[in-house]
């Protein structure tokens, strides 16, 4: 007997099974048993031994609930012989506990500290601050237009160029110094040397020279430009997320004063930075509100003195802030993304206003700013085309002007999208020619039919012979290639004159008139404008256009 209960199921060392568990794993023992000796005591001879038929019977029916009283209770208490599942483990738990704290405080491409350790770090080096009366400096670095090189080659060459980026920023400080990753192409040095005395700005030129080099992926040379926004501790912040935030002020500084550079925290930082938090918190709701209206700079033909046309300027007139000016909130629009339906919005008023002239008579067209994240956006041209088929605005009556430094950001898209526009009859204007990286592949590459010259060069072309060269060339290459010139910002008759003697075509500023309201155009236009000959077949009067 006890060589079958030694032959019964086991339990795992250093586990109790369940008196039940137990039942099941000996029942079938224990029915073997029973069935054995009911056999024997059927056995002829066993009635020939007085009293053991009973004896027998009741040995049959009580052993199998006896076996497994007897299995458990052996079970129980059997010592164990092998070592526990705990003290296998042992050796894998510290393993697997450094992997949990190192994703929970590294970023996994770089390696580098992410935000949650560098909080930690920043509050370390605040207190070492307070405690030697040392400041230390922080710089925010952001890679200039990084997520173009995401949306053209893909994020695996992204990544790439992010460890590299990685080990150049490393190059350029202190072992003792902390180089974070705080998102997705934005980066913090901690600089925590006390012995130190190498000037911030030291630091953040090293880090742009650093990015002069250019970055091979793939076969590929790529160059990547950085801003970088620096604050001092304890001065600028004397917490963790101060001293982030008021970097970050620093940071949009060094940005809007153009790529590859670098900007300090001031104190009327700060207050820009709640002006502009207030500016984007009244302008989501400006355009349910209405507070959004239209003014129109009329555009006039040099050779007739005719009024051709108007571009359409945005205002916003808010009960909270007053008139706001227009470099003061389109940037901001333009950042959040509330410059895709703000800018949606221009275009179907700005083609009402012009089929209004056209049925009142007047031959004029409506030119259309295009912000760079509206041309990107992936429902451009449907909203070009119901603005044009809600209105009932001859495609040939809009001119969507686009300007020069968008052209190279992303050039294989643009020319996709200025090709679908042309494609449609409207025509196309490049703003502001000569102000950004100007090139005449442009001109030969993209569809265009306008050029305007930037208003800063027209402003001194009287004054400054530099200006007065360019103006000419500008005027000569666009007669060259068979472009329509405008001239922008004219604001004296000398001006108007030297641009007539030029051959300039197009002119508009305040010479002629300030922006002005849709009736306040309409009076101008009166004076200005040519008569609208006959309509072809199939224009639609507006009144009709909508029902259409």
């Amino acid at each position: 007997m006890g060589r079958l209960l030694s032959r019964a199921p086991r339990t795992r060392p250093g586990r109790v099974r369940s008196a039940r568990t137990i039942a099941l794993a000996y029942l079938p023992l224990a029915l073997l048993t029973g069935l054995v000796v009911r056999m024997l005591a059927d056995l002829p001879w066993v009635p020939l031994l007085p009293g053991l038929t009973g004896v027998w019977r009741d040995i049959a029916c009580d052993l199998p609930a006896v076996l497994v009283a007897a299995a458990a209770i052996l079970s129980v208490t059997r010592p164990a012989t092998r070592p526990s599942r705990a003290g296998r483990g042992d050796g894998r738990r510290p393993r697997i506990d450094d992997q949990r704290a190192r994703l929970a405080n590294f970023d996994p491409l770089t390696g580098l500290p992410n935000r949650v350790l560098l909080v930690d770090r920043l509050s370390q080096a605040l207190k070492r601050s307070q405690r030697d009366k040392r400041p230390f400096t922080i710089l925010q670095i952001d890679l200039d237009n990084f997520k173009v090189v995401n949306e053209t080659l893909g994020h695996t060459v992204g990544d790439a160029v992010l460890v590299e980026v990685t080990r150049r920023l490393s190059a350029c400080v202190r072992k003792t110094d902390t180089v974070a990753r705080l998102g997705s192409d934005e980066f913090v040095i901690v600089q925590t040397d006390p012995n130190s005395d190498e000037p911030s700005d030291v630091v953040a030129r090293r880090v742009l020279d650093a990015f002069s080099r250019p970055i091979h992926v793939d076969r590929r040379e790529l160059f990547v430009s950085a801003s970088i926004g620096l604050a001092v501790a304890p001065v600028d912040g004397d917490d963790p997320q101060s001293l982030l935030q008021n970097s970050s002020a620093a940071l949009s500084l060094a940005r809007a004063a153009g790529s590859n550079s670098y900007r300090f925290f001031t104190a009327d930082l700060n207050v820009k930075a709640q002006q502009r938090l207030e500016i984007e918190t009244h302008l989501r709701h400006a355009l349910e509100r209405e507070e959004l209206g239209l003014v129109y700079q009329p555009v006039l033909d040099l050779p007739s003195n005719r009024m051709i046309g108007c571009e359409a300027l945005l205002r916003w007139n808010s009960p909270a802030l007053g008139l706001v000016p227009p470099d003061r909130f389109i940037p901001i629009a333009e950042d959040t993304g509330l410059i895709v339906p703000i800018g949606a919005w221009v275009l179907r008023q700005a083609c009402m206003e012009a089929r209004r002239w056209l049925d009142q008579g007047w031959d004029l067209c409506v030119a259309v700013n295009m912000s760079p994240r509206q041309l990107r956006h992936a429902g451009l041209i449907d909203d070009v085309c119901h603005a044009l088929s809600e209105s009932g605005l001859p495609p040939d009556r809009l001119e969507v002007e686009v300007t020069e430094t968008f052209l190279i950001e992303d050039p294989v898209r643009t020319a996709g999208v200025l090709r679908l526009l042309n494609e449609r009859g409207i025509r196309l204007s490049i703003d502001d020619f000569g102000t950004g990286y100007s090139s005449l592949s442009y001109l030969k590459r993209f569809p265009f039919q306008t050029l305007k010259i930037d208003r800063s060069f027209v402003r001194d072309a009287l004054l400054d012979p530099s200006d007065r060269a360019l103006v000419k060339a500008i005027i000569a290459l666009g007669k060259g290639l068979n472009l329509r010139v405008v001239a922008e910002g004219v604001e004296t008759s000398g001006q108007l004159d030297f641009l007539r003697n030029q051959g300039c075509d197009v002119a508009q500023g305040f010479h002629y008139s300030r922006p002005l309201a849709p009736t306040q155009a309409i009076d101008f236009a009166a004076r200005y404008a040519a008569r609208v000959p006959p309509a072809p077949a199939g224009l639609v009067p507006l009144r009709h256009a909508r029902s259409a």
